[in-house]
C-alpha cells in the first residue's frame, strides 16, 4: 500500500469511536477558551449585502433541476441571495441568558469551522477583488484587489462568465470540543457547505464546479492564506475552490500557471 494511503487509514482508525472507548478529546468543555464561530476582519470599507425580499419561486424538485430556473446575472443582489440561502444565518435561539445563531449550512456541534471567500469581477457598486464573507453581518470584507487584466485572463481561460468561492477550515473550532476527531468533522462540514452552495446556486440558474485539479498550495495561494499572518490556533486551511457559472456550461477544473502566478502577487 502507498505510504500516504497508510497514513489516511491510520488516521481514520485512530480517530474514530471504538466499541470500548470514545475518540480522544479533552474530556471537558473549556468554556474560557471557546472559539468564536465567526471570523471578522478589521476593514473600513465593509460591503453590506441585501437580504432577499421574497423566497425564490419553485417547488421542492427545483432544488435538483437547474433547468427550471432562469440564469440570473452576477450582481450584488443575486450574490447576496446566493450566500444568504447557503451560508447565512437562518435563525437565533435563546435559553435563559444564552443566545446563539443557526445557519443555513449544518455544522457538527454548531461550531462552524468553515469560512468562505469570494473572488468577484467588477460590477455596479462592487470592485473586482477577493472578499471574505462575514455571515454574522451578511457582508463582504475586502481582502485584495483583482486587476482587470487578471479577470481578462480568467474569462479567456473559462470561456464564460464566472466568479469563485473558496471554503476553508479553522481546525481549532472543532478540536476545542471534539479533540482528535476535529479533522474529519471539518471535512464533514465542508461537504455540508458545498451542498448548501450547490442548492443555492441552482436556484439562481448557476452551477457550482469544484476546481479539483488544484493542489492545496494552489488554493492557499489564490485565497491569500500563504501570505496571511494568523493568530495562534486561528490559521485557516484551504479546503476547496469552486467556480460559479451559468448552468448548462462545462468549464476547466484547474487554473493555468500564469493565472496562479498573478494571484500570488496580490497583497492581502
Amino acid at each position: 500500500m502507498d505510504k500516504n494511503a497508510k497514513k489516511v487509514f491510520r488516521c481514520h482508525e485512530e480517530t474514530k469511536h471504538h466499541f470500548h472507548r470514545f475518540a480522544r478529546s479533552a474530556g471537558y468543555m473549556d468554556w474560557k477558551n471557546q472559539p468564536n464561530p465567526f471570523r471578522f476582519y478589521k476593514v473600513s470599507d465593509l460591503l453590506s449585502l441585501p437580504l432577499l425580499k421574497t423566497d425564490p419561486a419553485g417547488e421542492h424538485m427545483n432544488l435538483y433541476q437547474r433547468e427550471r430556473h432562469s440564469v440570473l446575472p452576477f450582481d450584488r443582489e443575486n450574490i447576496g441571495g446566493f450566500l444568504e440561502l447557503s451560508l447565512g444565518i437562518s435563525a437565533w435561539k435563546s435559553a435563559g441568558a444564552e443566545r446563539w445563531s443557526l445557519r443555513m449550512n449544518p455544522s457538527s456541534g454548531n461550531l462552524h469551522p468553515e469560512e468562505a471567500y469570494l473572488i468577484l469581477p467588477e460590477q455596479e457598486n462592487l470592485k473586482s477583488g477577493l472578499y471574505h464573507y462575514n455571515s454574522f453581518l451578511h457582508a463582504l470584507e475586502p481582502r485584495a484587489d483583482v486587476s482587470a487584466q487578471l479577470w481578462e485572463k480568467i474569462r479567456n481561460h473559462f470561456q464564460t462568465q464566472v466568479f469563485f468561492i473558496g471554503l476553508s477550515s479553522i481546525f481549532w473550532r472543532e478540536s476545542w470540543k471534539y479533540g482528535e476527531r476535529a479533522f474529519r468533522y471539518c471535512n464533514l462540514d465542508t461537504g455540508h457547505a458545498l451542498a448548501a452552495l450547490r442548492f443555492s446556486a441552482g436556484l439562481m440558474g448557476w452551477k457550482l464546479s469544484c476546481l479539483h485539479c488544484l493542489s492545496h498550495a494552489d488554493m492557499s495561494n489564490v485565497l491569500g492564506f500563504d501570505r496571511t499572518q494568523w493568530k495562534e490556533s486561528e490559521a485557516e486551511e484551504a479546503e476547496v475552490l469552486c467556480a460559479v457559472h451559468a448552468a448548462g456550461s462545462e468549464i476547466p477544473r484547474t487554473l493555468p500557471d500564469d493565472i496562479l502566478a498573478d494571484f500570488s502577487g496580490l497583497s492581502v
